[in-house]
C-alpha cells in the first residue's frame, strides 16, 4: 500500500517492519527503486540495523536526537529525481521523539506551478538528419507532466509513440500516433516497428525500463531520460520539447496509415490464441473495459497474465494502471487498489491478481470490508498449482473464492463466461464492500514479453 500511494501521489508512502523482521524489506525495497516510488521504510530494531544501501536511496539509523534532521533529510532524499525508497532502523526512543514542525512540505504530483522552482529547459539537441523518428516515451516524463508537450510533439511530427509501462496513459491510447507498450505482448511488432525508425527519441527513459542489452541498431537521442550513471536532469522537460519542436516543426515521413496498419497488427496478436468458447484472458480484459468508465483504475499483479494486461488494458491518462513488477511480491495488486480507493473513495478501482496472489494477501480482503471500501477484486484461476511444487509434494490446487469472500465480509461469486462475467460486472452491486469474482479461465499462452 506504501508503494501505491506513492506512485498514485507522489508523496511518500510509510512501510513500518516489525522489530527483527528486517528482512521483510528487501521485497519492498526492490520494488520500490525499480518503479520510482518514493517510501519511507521504517524499521524498528532493538540491535543496530542492516544497512540497505544498495536496495535504496540511503539507509540510516536514527537516534532521540538525530531524528528530526534524519526524518527531514529522508524525505528530500525519497522524493528527489528520481525518486525511491529510503530506509531507517529506528529504536524505540527515537520513534517517540518529537520532530516539530518545521518538517519540509511535500508537495503532491499536481502541484502549482508556483509551488515548485523554475526550471529551464535543456538545449536542444543537435538534431540529426531524421525522416522517421519514433518517440519512446518513460517513466520520467510522466513525473515531469510532460504529457501536453509530448503530444503537441507527437501531432506537429506525425510519428509513432511507443510508451514503457511505467508511462502508460502518458499519451491516450485512443490517440491513432500511439503505437504500444514497450516489454509487453506483441514485442515482436513492437520492435519490428523500432527497427523501421531512423531515430529513437528517448523521451525520460528510465534506466529501469530500458532494455539490456538495448536490441536495436538505430541511433538515438536522449531527452531527460535516467541512464546508469546520468545525474538526473534538472531542466523543465515540457519546455525543452516545446523548444525542439519549434527549431524542427516536422511533419517526418511517417503515414497515418502505417501507424494504423501496425496498431491493427498489434491487436490482432494480442487476440491471437483465444480459445472459442471458452473465458479467456483477452474476454477478461475486453468485459473490463466495458464494463467500467474510462477513469478506472487497475491494478495488476506479476504473473503469467501480465503482458497480455499489460499492452491491452487501454489507458486514456496517467497512473490509470499500477501494474507489479516481476519483483514484486505477490497480492500487491491488492494492497495497490485498497490504497487507491482509500485515497479517493470514489475511483473505479479493479484488482486483477491470480489465485496465488490471492493466497498471500487474503487477509486484507477483511480490511477493505471494516473500511467499507468497494473494490472489484477479479481472481484469474487458470486450473494452474497454486505454485511449482516437487513430484512428492501433494498438488495444492485452487481455492474457492467466493466462500473465501464471504468469510471476509465480501461479497463473492463465480464465473466462467463471457457472459457470466459480464453480467457479474453489470449488476447492481453494494457500495460498501468489494466485490470479489472468480473467473475461470484458459490458461494464458506464452507470450513475446521480452
Amino acid at each position: 500500500m506504501a508503494k501505491a500511494h506513492g506512485q498514485l501521489t507522489g508523496r511518500p508512502g510509510l512501510w513500518l517492519s516489525a522489530p527483527d523482521r528486517a528482512a521483510d524489506l528487501l521485497p519492498v525495497l526492490a520494488a520500490a527503486m525499480h518503479d520510482r516510488s518514493p517510501l519511507i521504510a521504517l524499521s524498528i530494531q532493538a540491535e543496530p540495523a542492516p544497512r540497505w544501501d544498495g536496495m535504496c536511496k540511503g539507509s540510516a539509523t536514527l537516534q532521540p536526537h538525530t531524528a528530526a534532521d534524519g526524518l527531514r533529510q529522508a524525505l528530500r532524499s525519497a522524493t528527489a529525481e528520481p525518486p525511491g525508497p529510503v530506509h531507517l532502523a529506528v529504536t524505540a526512543d527515537a520513534l517517540a521523539a518529537s520532530i516539530g514542525h518545521d518538517v519540509p512540505p511535500v508537495p503532491a504530483l499536481a502541484a502549482a506551478a508556483g509551488d515548485q522552482p523554475e526550471r529551464q529547459p535543456e538545449p536542444v539537441p543537435a538534431w540529426p538528419a531524421a525522416r522517421r523518428p519514433v518517440m519512446l516515451l518513460g517513466h520520467a516524463a510522466l513525473r515531469a507532466q510532460a504529457g501536453p508537450a509530448v503530444r503537441r510533439l507527437a501531432d506537429a511530427w506525425g510519428c509513432p509513440v511507443v510508451v514503457t509501462p511505467l508511462a502508460k496513459g502518458l499519451l491516450s491510447e485512443s490517440h491513432p500516433l500511439h503505437a504500444g507498450t514497450l516489454g509487453m505482448a506483441g514485442q515482436a511488432l513492437v520492435w519490428r516497428l523500432l527497427h523501421q525508425a531512423d531515430l529513437l527519441l528517448a523521451i525520460g527513459l528510465d534506466a529501469t525500463e530500458r532494455p539490456t542489452p538495448w536490441p536495436s541498431q538505430r541511433p538515438s537521442l536522449n531527452i531527460g531520460s535516467l541512464f546508469h550513471g546520468e545525474p538526473a536532469p534538472a531542466a523543465d522537460l515540457g519546455r525543452t520539447l516545446d523548444a525542439l519542436r519549434s527549431a524542427h516543426p516536422g511533419p517526418t515521413d511517417w503515414t497515418r496509415a502505417e501507424i494504423s496498419t501496425h496498431r491493427q497488427q498489434l491487436r490482432e496478436a494480442c487476440d491471437a490464441g483465444r480459445v472459442p468458447g471458452r473465458l479467456n484472458l483477452g474476454d477478461v480484459i475486453d468485459a473490463l473495459r466495458a464494463a467500467l468508465p474510462v477513469d478506472a483504475l487497475l491494478t495488476v499483479d506479476g504473473g503469467a497474465h501480465r503482458p497480455l494486461v499489460g499492452q491491452c488494458w487501454t489507458t486514456r491518462r496517467p497512473r490509470q494502471l499500477l501494474m507489479g513488477t516481476r519483483a514484486a511480491a505477490s497480492g500487491e495488486a491488492l494492497c495497490g487498489a485498497i490504497a487507491a480507493q482509500v485515497l479517493d473513495p470514489l475511483q473505479p478501482v479493479v484488482c486483477l491478481l491470480g489465485e496465488d496472489g490471492l493466497a498471500m494477501v487474503q487477509a486484507e480482503l477483511r480490511m477493505a470490508a471494516a473500511l467499507k471500501l468497494s473494490p472489484t477484486v477479479l481472481v484469474l484461476c487458470d486450473g494452474r498449482p497454486l505454485r511449482a511444487q516437487p513430484a512428492a509434494v501433494p498438488r495444492v490446487d485452487g481455492i474457492d473464492v467466493a466462500l473465501l469472500a464471504q468469510s471476509m465480509g465480501c461479497d463473492g461469486l463465480l464465473v466462467d463466461s463471457v457472459r457470466s462475467l459480464a453480467a457479474a460486472l453489470g449488476a447492481p452491486r453494494a457500495s460498501d464492500r468489494p466485490l470479489v469474482i472468480g473467473a475461470f479461465i484458459e490458461p494464458v499462452a506464452s507470450l513475446d514479453d521480452a
